[in-house]
């Protein structure tokens, strides 16, 4: 699934004419990824320890 998010983020890129080999470089981010991997975390933590769970807000 990251990959695939991977793939259609570094075509927009490409698309929009922000990678090229001009500019060979760009930063990008999976926002969907990291806040999945948050709310695993998240969750995780609070499974073996007293913290209350929560679902970060959007």
């Amino acid at each position: 699934m990251a990959s695939s998010r991977r793939d259609l983020a570094v075509r927009a890129t490409v698309d929009q004419g922000l990678l090229s080999p001009a500019e060979p470089v760009v930063a990008l981010l999976d926002t969907a990824g990291i806040r999945a991997s948050a709310a695993a975390l998240t969750s995780a933590f609070a499974a073996v320890t007293d913290a209350p769970c929560c679902t970060p807000s959007p």
